[in-house]
């Protein structure tokens, strides 16, 4: 895995559940719009380079639960706001 990692339009398009894990070089992410459109579990763990979720995260509308474990202590303060301003979505932090 390189620094980083795109989900291109209509790509994955039966994808239910991610895990980004163990990932040490990732520092950014990006969804476009219709890719993943089916995604609803999302765990992101020991990616210790990555500092935020993507903004292309508003498309992703099935995502019903996003793990977050093991992150820079950035990355969890900029999901505090991405949690509380834009998005319903269940967010488990350990």
């Amino acid at each position: 895995m390189g620094r980083e990692l795109v989900c291109s339009a209509r790509g994955f398009p039966k994808l239910t559940r991610l895990v980004l894990r163990n990932l040490p070089n990732l520092v950014k992410w990006r969804v476009e719009e219709h890719s993943m459109h089916v995604l609803s579990h999302l765990m992101i763990r020991n990616c210790l380079k990555l500092k935020e979720l993507p903004e292309g995260i508003k498309f992703l509308h099935s995502l019903e639960e996003l793990r977050v474990e093991v992150m820079p202590q950035d990355f969890y303060e900029r999901l505090k706001v991405v949690n509380g301003a834009k998005y319903s979505i269940v967010v488990n932090i350990d």
